[in-house]
């Protein structure tokens, strides 16, 4: 959705409070690209890109922080948490780890449900007596109440 101008508070455009005037600073400290903003048509407060410009000439949001304004300290951490130009190969490396472990849980899952489906396919051939391989019960004086297959 494309934004007006009178939809984006801009640091530079507009009056701050001292809260707002540190997360503006925490903002520009963490890097002197972005600044802080707060779009009006969602309440949210967030780090724009003012050089580089939508087709509507709006600053680019590159973060969002909610509708809550966090502390300058709180901001700092959010924004380098998901910094992909400084942290980049790190987050890369966090998701493929992530995808492994999803990996492996689904293919964890799937081989349970093959070994059901298999023991349910071999109890339902032997019950109708189509079972390549039948059951052979051998007799407790023989080695106790073992089932053995013949084939």
């Amino acid at each position: 959705m494309p934004l007006r101008d009178e939809q984006i508070w801009l640091p530079d455009g507009g009056s701050m409070n001292l809260t707002e005037k540190q997360a503006a600073e925490a903002v520009e400290e963490y890097d002197s690209d972005l600044m802080l903003g707060y779009r009006r048509d969602t309440g949210d407060w967030c780090a724009f890109l003012p050089g580089n410009r939508n087709s509507e000439g709006q600053p680019f949001p590159v973060f969002n922080f909610g509708t809550e304004l966090p502390s300058p300290e709180n901001i700092k951490r959010a924004l380098y948490k998901h910094d992909v130009r400084r942290n980049g190969q790190a987050l890369l490396d966090q998701l493929d780890r992530i995808y492994d472990d999803e990996q492996a849980r689904l293919a964890a899952v799937a081989e349970e449900g093959r070994e059901l489906v298999a023991d349910a396919i071999d109890s339902n051939l032997h019950k109708n007596g189509a079972h390549p391989f039948p059951r052979v019960y051998v007799a407790p004086k023989y080695g106790g109440n073992r089932i053995r297959s013949s084939g």
